[in-house]
């Protein structure tokens, strides 16, 4: 029976488009009960749909974690970066300062020894 080598996950189209699928064939007829064969031949179709319905749910999540895991290598990378940019200018900041301070204060005694000079003027004067 070729049924019988099929993979277990696959579904086999005529199983499910079959005269004898579980809807026409659950209840004999003539005695009114339900033959547990096809009951069982209908889960086992149930539960193909319901596997294949996983996979491709699983499939898609798959996808999904794949590329948001894409996403937070590119921005690893990125804060990287934007970290050492931050070190950059943190360590550019900080010269710009101290040649500030340093200027202001070459300025301010510049400033002092023009004062004494002028006072100087006057007195001499």
């Amino acid at each position: 029976h070729p049924a019988a080598i099929m993979s277990p996950y696959s579904i086999h189209p005529a199983a499910i488009a079959s005269p004898h699928s579980i809807h026409n064939v659950c209840m004999s007829p003539a005695a009114g009960h339900i033959d547990p064969f096809h009951q069982l031949e209908g889960e086992l179709i149930s539960m193909r749909n319901a596997h294949q319905s996983m996979c491709l749910s699983l499939s898609t999540k798959t996808q999904s974690e794949n590329e948001l895991q894409e996403r937070l290598r590119e921005l690893e990378v990125e804060h990287a970066q934007l970290k050492n940019d931050f070190a950059n200018l943190t360590e550019e900041k900080a010269e710009a300062v101290a040649e500030s301070k340093e200027k202001t204060t070459a300025l301010e005694n510049s400033n002092y020894e023009l004062k004494i000079m002028k006072s100087k003027e006057k007195a001499i004067s």
